[in-house]
């Protein structure tokens, strides 16, 4: 039997574009976290939950360095490090929220700028929490079809079009200043 080296062994685990898997953030400026979450109440329409795995996986495509367009390794100049998903169960709302906030606000709170990748709409709203927890008077520029902030009934206060009326109940953001662009029109005449 021939004696390999573990790191001969065993594959590292798949990152955003090959930064390197850590909880530490002491050296770090940015920190990837992944949060695979998408309601789990529609019977079929599942599926932005693999979301960052998908992505992670096309990031090795993307080239960290490119002498023509600039002389610097952006990954490298961030201290990027990627923390993987924060750990979720589907359809299980508010303890999801409660989990993706959290892991947003320690990188927060470490002064490390978060980048996230979904998951559907509604974890916006427990991202935006995490933030407003640092930096009061945000306002949001939200790209999407949708405007996300419609009325939601009492009993069931959560889902994917809803954040943005929750973010502006709750002070998150200054919903006068914020915009919602790219919304469809009506598709009746």
């Amino acid at each position: 039997m021939t004696d390999f080296p573990d790191d001969e062994l065993h594959t590292k685990p798949v990152t955003f574009m090959g930064a390197p898997y850590s909880h530490d953030l002491s050296s770090a400026k940015a920190a990837v976290l992944g949060v695979p979450f998408d309601c789990g109440v529609h019977p079929f329409r599942i599926g932005s939950r693999q979301g960052p795995m998908a992505i992670r996986a096309q990031s090795s495509l993307v080239r960290r360095y490119n002498p023509e367009l600039a002389d610097f390794d952006p990954l490298d100049r961030l201290g990027l490090v990627d923390r993987g998903d924060v750990r979720l169960t589907p359809s299980r709302i508010t303890d999801a929220f409660a989990r993706i906030e959290t892991a947003a606000k320690r990188i927060h709170d470490a002064g490390v700028i978060p980048v996230t990748m979904g998951g559907d709409g509604s974890v916006s709203l427990p991202l935006l929490r995490a933030a407003a927890s640092r930096y009061a008077g945000m306002v949001a520029v939200h790209l999407d079809a949708h405007t996300d902030s419609y009325e939601y009934d009492p009993n069931d206060k959560y889902n994917a079009a809803t954040q943005f009326t929750h973010a502006a109940e709750e002070q998150c953001v200054v919903a006068s200043l914020s915009y919602h662009i790219g919304i469809r029109g009506t598709t009746y005449v």
